[in-house]
């Protein structure tokens, strides 16, 4: 019966460790550790790459692009890659329309999956990781 009650009570302290002990134990390390020497530079804006599917979108491609082209970003910073998975109507020609405001076209033919053509995607876009 004794050993049943100090294993009752080993788990109440590691579940209490588990849920509050580890918080406690962080935050008391961190009144005599500090990082010291790490600034965020505020002005940084990384290049920013939005990469939209479409397969037969030509109802909403242009909407979508519109809105896309309106964020508040600087333009040499932002990029737009519509990827077209073999679209049989009219997406390719919209898109097409808005090369001129920096919009890119990747036309996959064949039907390769949205999966395959984000990849592809990503491989013309500016910045990778």
């Amino acid at each position: 019966m004794v050993i049943v009650e100090i294993a009752f009570w080993v788990f109440v302290v590691i579940l209490f460790y588990i849920y509050f002990g580890y918080l406690l134990f962080l935050g008391f390390l961190s009144l005599f550790y500090r990082r010291s020497g790490t600034t965020m530079d505020e002005s940084y804006e990384p290049i920013v790459s939005i990469i939209i599917a479409a397969y037969n979108e030509e109802a909403i491609i242009g909407q979508k692009i519109e809105n896309s082209l309106k964020l508040d970003y600087p333009k040499d910073k932002f990029e737009i890659i519509v990827f077209s998975d073999a679209s049989t109507d009219r997406t390719d020609e919209i898109v097409k329309s808005y090369v001129n405001r920096g919009v890119k076209l990747l036309r996959i033919d064949g039907r390769k999956g949205k999966t395959y053509c984000k990849n592809e995607a990503v491989k013309i876009a500016k910045e990778r990781l």
